[in-house]
């Protein structure tokens, strides 16, 4: 099955629709800074225009991000993903952490890719 939320695959999107959600996912997963706060407007109007089922949990993290200071955003941020091994967004960390056997597998990936 696959790996999408359960909101991607209990409704069939259109591949905008889900390269849109992706694309705003990407940016609010970004390290929060003075250019993130920015585009909040931009990215809620691109949220708007995705179904009701996506865009509602995408619309309960931009109101969380327009209403959190960004020195409050940025412990959390690295709180969560910098200090946690198992929320780290960094390829293979979660499986290998700093060892030698996490850059034979980026190497893989690269290759793969």
């Amino acid at each position: 099955m696959s790996r999408l939320p359960r909101a991607l695959r209990r409704h069939r999107l259109s591949e905008r629709d889900r390269a849109l959600t992706h694309r705003i996912a990407a940016f609010v997963l970004d390290y929060p800074d003075e250019r993130l706060l920015a585009d909040l407007p931009l990215l809620r109007a691109a949220a708007a225009e995705l179904p009701d089922t996506v865009r509602g949990g995408l619309d309960e993290i931009l109101d969380h991000l327009e209403r959190t200071p960004l020195q409050r955003l940025a412990e959390d941020y690295v709180a969560t993903f910098a200090l946690r091994r198992r929320c780290c967004l960094h390829l293979t960390y979660y499986s290998y952490g700093d060892t030698r056997k996490r850059g034979t597998a980026l190497v893989r990936f690269i290759e793969a890719y």
